[in-house]
């Protein structure tokens, strides 16, 4: 039996994957009846088993790109640039919301054996994680804020009970900058004034979708409004990130004492380097301080409009 996640080849009584632990049958909770790990219905009863998710994803179609930076910004860059092909897949327009975490919770997603892991799993268990770091703070609670405070492996279980995947680093950058190589989400010049209406500090995360001039040629959106997991390793050490959280306002962050001019002089910087379409990092996969992700998929994945 074939894992339809890491793809190994299992034997076919075999109810977890032997490669990455994930769960290759499904026991419906009505009727008792088998179904697949990536079965949305019951083969069955026909009930239910995946949670749905009918958010916006873009079509990018198959097709060269140029991946990495002409030259280092930190010790992270891709460099030098480099011809990459990709097949045509789908990804998110949007980073995943507070509201479509909730379905997740809603829908038993920390229950769940079957979408997580083995060392998802393991990690939920140890540290009794039930919800996203930041989940129901103030500054993040609204229910079209990006999710942030979540690990790769919640991450990753998510993307698995809605049918998706998490995008490679590959796709994420092709949706982010298009096939011409530019550096920013709407070309190559960098003014303050380019990125609508986050050429001010902000208190709050702002909601996505809300700043219609950091757009790609695809139409992916909100490139540096936060880090975003993705699929790849990084040498063995964790996972890639790729943007950067968008700034904010918040005196623990900034105190005034020491940075009585980051408002005019480091932030313009900071939301510089966090909107380059090449911007990348790492973290370990149990990181779950400021990030979030997006879905990706193949063709079959309609997603909403």
């Amino acid at each position: 039996m074939r894992c339809p996640w890491c793809e190994l080849d299992n034997k076919s009584e075999s109810k977890f994957c032997a490669g990455c632990g994930a769960a290759l049958v499904i026991a419906c909770p009505s009727c008792g009846a088998s179904n697949g790990a990536r079965d949305r219905f019951c083969g069955g009863c026909g009930i239910t088993l995946a949670v749905i998710d009918d958010s916006a994803m873009i079509v990018i179609p198959a097709g060269e790109f140029w991946m990495g930076a002409d030259h280092a910004h930190d010790s992270y860059s891709l460099t030098p640039p480099r011809r990459v092909h990709l097949d045509a897949y789908q990804i998110d327009k949007y980073p995943v919301t507070n509201a479509r975490w909730k379905r997740f919770i809603d829908a038993g997603g920390y229950a769940e054996r079957r979408w997580w892991s083995r060392e998802g799993w393991r990690w939920k268990e140890d540290l009794a994680v039930v919800q996203p770091r930041h989940w129901n703070e103030p500054e993040y609670d609204d229910p079209e804020q990006p999710v942030v405070g979540v690990s790769w492996w919640e991450a990753e279980a998510f993307c698995r009970s809605v049918g998706k995947r998490l995008p490679t680093e590959a796709e994420w950058e092709k949706a982010a900058r298009g096939c011409d190589g530019r550096e920013y989400p709407w070309g190559d010049r960098w003014e303050l004034n380019e990125v609508g209406v986050w050429n001010r500090l902000a208190e709050r995360l702002p909601r996505v979708g809300s700043n219609r001039a950091v757009m790609s040629p695809y139409g992916f959106s909100d490139v540096g409004l936060v880090c975003e997991w993705v699929a790849d390793s990084f040498e063995g050490q964790g996972r890639v990130l790729r943007s950067h959280q968008l700034p904010l306002d918040r005196p623990n962050y900034w105190p005034k004492d020491r940075y009585p001019n980051y408002a005019k002089e480091l932030y313009p910087k900071d939301l510089q380097n966090g909107l380059r379409t090449t911007k990348r990092y790492w973290a370990p996969p149990g990181d779950n301080s400021d990030i979030g992700f997006r879905c990706a998929g193949g063709l079959s994945h309609a997603g909403g409009s």
